[in-house]
């Protein structure tokens, strides 16, 4: 909400928030997502990712697309840590609202790599 409030985003993407997927995966690696967003509210998209995702999952609409390739299990556990992420961006999220000292964690460090700038990338 702040982004859309503050910023003109062009129409293509209104949110801010972009995830891209390319068919040419890296080499080494059957394929490749990387998702960049330049803030810790990112634990919206991805609250918001995991919603449509476990609406769909509850239907199995599509799933016959995916369960060719990955095991149920491998699908769920992948939402899992989509979950766990959203999770971890969330508190810092509520922390840095509430005022908190990121300083007095013992991660300190990690929490202010992710304030600056976050970015997630997953290979298999």
């Amino acid at each position: 909400r702040y982004l859309r409030s503050k910023c003109r985003m062009v129409s293509w993407n209104p949110h801010g928030f972009k995830v891209g997927l390319c068919s040419v995966p890296p080499i080494g690696y059957e394929r490749s997502l990387c998702m960049l967003s330049n803030n810790c509210s990112v634990h919206g998209g991805l609250t918001s990712l995991s919603d449509r995702f476990q609406m769909l999952w509850k239907r199995r609409s599509y799933a016959h697309h995916y369960t060719n390739y990955l095991s149920e299990a491998d699908i769920e556990a992948a939402h899992e840590t989509v979950v766990g992420v959203a999770e971890q961006y969330r508190a810092i999220h509520r922390k840095n609202e509430n005022g908190g000292n990121e300083h007095d964690d013992d991660d300190g460090a990690m929490y202010r790599r992710r304030r600056r700038s976050l970015g997630l990338c997953f290979s298999t």
